[in-house]
């Protein structure tokens, strides 16, 4: 069993290696990243600008980004696939 996990390790390595992530602007791993930027931005503030927040709200404000960026991740999931 151990074999087959190693074995499909590797290949997904060396398929990786071989053919890259795709450039392509609507890659879902892209469009994660930038929902995620859109977030860190709307809730703490531009980097050149950042907001005075304590740590606690900081947290606070990573704990909701990450719950949004999963809730919406999955009800896009979801609509692909059952629509």
């Amino acid at each position: 069993m151990l074999f087959y996990h190693l074995i499909s390790f590797c290949t997904g390595f060396f398929l990786d290696f071989i053919f890259g992530d795709p450039h392509f602007p609507f890659h879902p791993v892209c469009l994660m990243g930038k929902l995620i930027s859109f977030f860190d931005r709307h809730f703490l503030g531009k980097p050149e600008n950042p907001c005075n927040k304590t740590g606690k709200q900081k947290v606070f404000l990573g704990l909701l980004t990450v719950i949004f960026v999963c809730l919406i991740t999955e009800t896009v999931l979801l609509l692909l696939l059952y629509l």
